[in-house]
């Protein structure tokens, strides 16, 4: 839902000047909403990366590089591409926003539910994972 708000966000500020007037204020607004579904999408992530068999610091090294890389290269192409024309970085990240958001609609739904124990889990308790990557549990675990 991260990746969708931002596709959002970015869509949203790059189509509204050209069809309303657009103050200062509502660029904020929609920047500060946008920045709280990425952040909400970014803690997601780095709790399920925690869940990852294969050791914390390897998985938590990974993410650090791609958030990392990704800082590092968004404003300089950012930039290159602004020279084209100011609203075209917009484009460019809704699109890659709405990508991301494809790309996991078909992750989740394309793979099988599996049974049994989730990976890396030892409790009996634990049923699996739905499709969305969530653990659940089963009612007779929870008490």
């Amino acid at each position: 839902m991260g990746a969708l708000g931002g596709a959002t966000g970015y869509l949203l500020l790059a189509v509204l000047p050209g069809a309303v007037d657009v103050r200062f204020a509502h660029v904020l607004a929609i920047r500060v909403a946008q920045g709280a579904m990425t952040i909400a999408a970014f803690s997601l992530a780095i709790t399920m990366l925690m869940d990852l068999p294969g050791g914390h610091g390897k998985n938590m090294g990974a993410a650090g590089i791609a958030i990392g890389l990704g800082t590092a290269s968004g404003a300089p192409l950012g930039g290159r591409i602004a020279a084209i024309d100011p609203l075209l970085p917009l484009w460019v990240a809704g699109g890659s926003c709405s990508r991301s958001f494809r790309c996991w609609r078909w992750w989740t739904t394309a793979r099988p539910i599996p049974t049994g124990e989730a990976p890396g889990r030892s409790s009996a308790g634990w049923r699996g994972r739905r499709r969305s990557g969530f653990p659940t549990r089963s009612a007779s675990s929870i008490g």
